[in-house]
């Protein structure tokens, strides 16, 4: 069994005391992830989170705490392949926000109330059940 390493991050802002997460869809399978992505070789869990949020959302964080791991599982070319998933804490560097430079595998990348987030990751999530992470980053918040 393989082992397949990501590293991504709950980015977050808060507005009126009201926390606001980044979450991406893809509509090819209908369904909501928070940012992340395959280290590769020779790099660190951050920079791989910081490369692979900014790949996919255009959006540059600096990363705060380390929150925790995902461990799943999944099938590719008949083979199980066991994945790590790793997330910290992060928020956008700079005011300006836009998305106009996100990547082409999802149609929506945007900041939702931490409510509707968890919904969407809870319902319509693929493989990580990355609700529990969102869960326990509110909890690193509300310290």
């Amino acid at each position: 069994m393989s082992k397949h390493i990501s590293s991504g991050a709950v980015v977050y802002i808060l507005e009126n005391k009201t926390i606001k997460v980044l979450i991406m869809h893809r509509k090819k399978s209908d369904s909501w992830h928070l940012p992340k992505g395959s280290q590769i070789e020779g790099e660190s869990l951050e920079e791989t989170a910081l490369r692979e949020i900014k790949e996919e959302t255009g959006v540059q964080v600096e990363l705060g705490k380390y929150i925790g791991k995902l461990d799943s599982t999944f099938e590719r070319n008949g083979e199980t392949i066991e994945k790590e998933t790793h997330y910290f804490l992060a928020q956008p560097v700079g005011e300006y926000i836009s998305f106009d430079k996100h990547d082409n595998e999802h149609d929506e990348v945007n900041f939702y109330e931490y409510e509707i987030v968890l919904n969407h990751l809870e319902n319509f999530s693929l493989h990580e059940k990355e609700g529990e992470i969102l869960k326990m980053a509110e909890q690193v918040l509300r310290q």
